[in-house]
């Protein structure tokens, strides 16, 4: 009987070993998943990324709506909807995102985001909702389009307009063009009036 006994000990000795492993192993799968989980929701959203490479977080600050369009009407019917803070690791400001809505364009609404430094250059535009003619006005979000809102210092942009403050046109779709370039001077006005120093 105590041969039996020793026996049974021993094997659960030897198997307990095994099963500490699996339960290790199950709790660090379940560490690392959610890591990666936290890791994710953290991580800037897309426009953030694109627009401000150095951001590691994002502070949103929504605008109130206003009873009619920003600038009454000057830029069309252009709605500033929030701001996004972008800040770098050691939690410098980079940038800020200026999203706007704009219902001028050929197939409504054209949403966007503006980016521009702290120092007022713009950083560039991503597109959060578009719904342009394939091929055509779609052309907005492609980079010969695009590239030319990167990097400049202006009051505003102008459409065919020649020197610092041109932009060109995409050939067939210039009613989006225009409806892009409503929405990114209203950006820099809200720029200029709520957030630069």
């Amino acid at each position: 009987m105590k041969k039996k006994r020793i026996i049974a000990v021993l094997l659960v000795l030897l198997m307990l070993p095994a099963f500490g492993c699996r339960l290790f192993d199950a709790a660090q799968d379940r560490y690392e998943t959610l890591i990666t989980e936290i890791r994710l929701e953290k991580q800037p959203p897309p426009e953030i990324l694109a627009l401000f490479p150095d951001a590691v977080s994002v502070r949103k600050t929504e605008i109130e709506a206003a009873d009619g369009p920003y600038g009454d009407g000057r830029y069309g019917s252009t709605y500033i909807t929030r701001t996004e803070i972008a800040e770098d690791v050691k939690g410098v400001v980079v940038g800020y995102a200026i999203v706007v809505t704009n219902h001028n364009a050929y197939n409504p609404p054209l949403t966007l985001a503006l980016g521009v430094t702290p120092e007022g250059v713009t950083t560039g535009i991503y597109f959060l909702e578009m719904n342009e003619t394939p091929g055509m006005g779609t052309k907005a979000d492609e980079p010969f389009f695009k590239e030319q809102f990167v990097g400049r210092s202006v009051e505003s942009f102008t459409l065919f307009g020649e020197g610092a403050d041109g932009v060109d046109a995409i050939s067939g779709a210039t009613v989006t063009s225009r409806a892009v370039l409503l929405a990114v001077n209203a950006a820099l006005d809200y720029y200029r009036g709520n957030i630069q120093k």
